[in-house]
């Protein structure tokens, strides 16, 4: 029998069993990978990139959160020249430190909340030299990305990408004007999806030299880009200018609602306006005259509607917020003494149709009181529980919704009223609204609603 091996019945000559080998091996190992990570632990290379991964990371603890594979993980990128990136991420469902050497998570697949995204990268700038601690900087670019990746991918590009690409002169013309060109098309895209998420209408400014009017105005690959900038810009103004009214849908439902999308687009026209009068963006108006050029007629003419659209969302949030205090007082209201209000809310609506310069036509005035009658729904639904009907307080669920349809009653009955008084006594003719039952059909349907309620509760008494 050769030395070492086992013995009839599974045993070494030793008395050891394989089970015992193998275990013996595995403790082996893994005091060899504890003793690693320990030198690991001591490399400045590391101590150094876990510090940016701290800084970057808001909730990242290095004693909770940091593992001895992750040592691994970062040698394996300072050492292996096909290795050129490393991402490291808080995974928040798991409490653990993710790491890959392929790509960061993307927050719209994984639900993550754009607040909350936050990557810490490193990227080689150099891989035909080994990477030591004194040329660690050198050799890798520390980086980070905090909340919208877009917002982040915006801020590099402005800060420090943009400028040194177009200030470089090694490449020949020919590639350098199409990289150019490609590079504003580029930027104008990042810019409006950037800020199209904040609610905002941006005009992106090409970093042009245009001091010389006159040469500009007969260069032509320039040109073409200038014009090309005009055509972007006159799409998102268009875009603007076509939305006049807020969109009807669920996220405009009551006046509150209305109030704050006028407040969103004038802000939005004010910035817009300002930037229309930056001197970078009014040279490239002056070289496309002195171009003659035929994109800019239709430039100029949308330039004018956002002005006077300015002034109209000026104009419309002065009136609608008188509004704003009598809305507030139903949104905390209990639907007994909502009609109590009302009388104040409809002397608004009355102040909106008299002296308004804009908002005042039949359709808005319209869309203004179903939003009202929507409030006033709103809060009947919200007095509501249906567990007391169905865990046994029958009787208060009767009293809410019968106050409720009393509410809505009145509000029909308050609301006509005030029409005809409108209508009779108005400096300004054409309400003709008092007519229109489309705008209580919701507040109908809720009524019918309640009652139904009503009977399914008289049943269980």
């Amino acid at each position: 029998m050769e030395a070492g091996a086992p013995a009839e019945g599974g045993i070494n000559e030793d008395g050891a069993s394989p089970a015992d080998g193998e275990a013996a091996q595995a403790e082996g190992e893994a005091a060899e990978e504890q003793q690693e990570a320990l030198d690991f632990s001591q490399d400045t290379r590391m101590k150094t990139m876990i510090a940016h991964v701290a800084e970057s990371l808001e909730n990242f603890q290095e004693e909770e959160h940091w593992k001895d594979e992750h040592y691994v993980w970062l040698n394996d990128f300072l050492s292996e020249p096909d290795q050129r990136v490393i991402f490291f991420w808080n995974d928040f469902e798991e409490l653990t430190l993710r790491v890959s050497h392929t790509a960061p998570p993307k927050f719209y697949d994984q639900g993550i909340n754009p607040q909350d995204y936050q990557v810490a990268y490193f990227m080689k700038k150099r891989w035909d030299v080994p990477v030591t601690p004194e040329n660690l900087q050198e050799c890798v670019l520390f980086k980070s990305i905090g909340t919208d990746p877009l917002e982040d991918l915006l801020d590099k590009m402005n800060t420090e990408y943009v400028r040194k690409l177009l200030q470089e002169n090694d490449w020949p013309d020919g590639v350098k004007k199409e990289f150019i060109a490609n590079l504003h098309r580029f930027m104008a895209f990042l810019n409006e999806t950037t800020h199209a998420a904040r609610g905002q209408t941006y005009l992106y400014i090409p970093d042009e030299d245009l001091t010389d009017i006159e040469a500009a105005a007969k260069d032509k690959d320039l040109l073409q880009r200038l014009e090309s900038t005009v055509i972007y810009w006159t799409r998102q103004i268009k875009e603007l200018v076509s939305n006049q009214d807020s969109p009807t849908n669920h996220a405009i439902e009551s006046p509150l609602d209305e109030i704050a999308y006028w407040t969103r687009r004038s802000n939005n026209l004010v910035v817009l306006t300002q930037r229309l009068q930056k001197p970078e963006l009014k040279k490239i108006i002056k070289v496309l005259e002195h171009a003659s050029s035929s994109y800019l007629p239709g430039f100029l003419d949308l330039e004018r509607k956002i002005q006077a659209g300015s002034a109209e969302a000026h104009n419309n949030l002065q009136f609608l917020n008188t509004l704003s205090e009598p809305c507030r007082k139903i949104e905390q209201a209990k639907p007994k003494d909502i009609p109590g209000i009302l009388p104040e809310v409809l002397n608004s609506v009355r102040v909106i149709w008299e002296l308004s310069e804009h908002y005042n036509t039949p359709e808005r005035m319209k869309g203004l009181l179903t939003k009202i009658s929507n409030q006033i729904i709103k809060r009947c639904r919200a007095k509501i529980n249906k567990d007391d009907m169905l865990d046994g307080d029958v009787e208060k669920c009767m009293s809410d919704l019968e106050e409720s349809i009393s509410c809505c009653r009145e509000w029909k009955a308050i609301c006509l009223k005030q029409q005809r008084l409108i209508k009779k006594y108005s400096s300004r003719p054409g309400w003709e609204l008092d007519t229109d039952e489309t705008i209580f059909a919701e507040n109908e349907a809720f009524i019918q609603r309640c009652r139904d309620l009503l009977e399914i509760c008289e049943g269980q008494l």
